[in-house]
């Protein structure tokens, strides 16, 4: 499993939106960037990919804000569209390439309620695991 903590800061005077990614690594799953950044009403995605191949796998997304559990964005295998969470349907999206190994995660139209950490993983058991996910998160505000 691979963590992002996405941290949305807006200036109101040109209402721009700077996402911070920081993330570890699982045995399995990797995310690599450590910092993105997009506008408001822009969009933005997050990298998955994995040591193994994909295509009998499913990939699983979650967001966690400040005090909360994880929330399940998606889920999603090669030849299927998945399950949403009734949240994310609209703007949040993944794309799986078995072959080179991703399954990015898409916003589109970038709000800063977006602000929170990020989790890919193989297996749906992110939310039976709570200990790892406070592990070596962090966040920043920059105004």
């Amino acid at each position: 499993m691979g963590i992002f903590t996405l941290l949305l800061a807006v200036n109101e005077s040109d209402r721009f939106c700077c996402l911070f990614v920081t993330g570890i690594s699982g045995q399995t799953v990797h995310q690599p960037e450590r910092e993105v950044h997009a506008f408001e009403g822009g969009a933005v995605t997050l990298g998955c990919s994995s040591d193994s191949s994909m295509s009998r796998d499913f990939i699983f997304w979650y967001k966690q804000e400040v005090n909360s559990l994880p929330d399940f964005i998606l889920s999603k295998d090669l030849f299927r569209s998945g399950k949403k969470g009734v949240k994310y349907s609209e703007r949040f999206h993944c794309s799986m390439n078995a072959s080179a190994r991703q399954a990015p995660l898409h916003i589109e139209r970038v709000k800063p309620s977006d602000s929170g950490v990020f989790y890919c993983a193989l297996q749906p058991t992110l939310t039976h695991s709570l200990a790892c996910l406070h592990k070596n998160t962090c966040t920043r505000l920059i105004s």
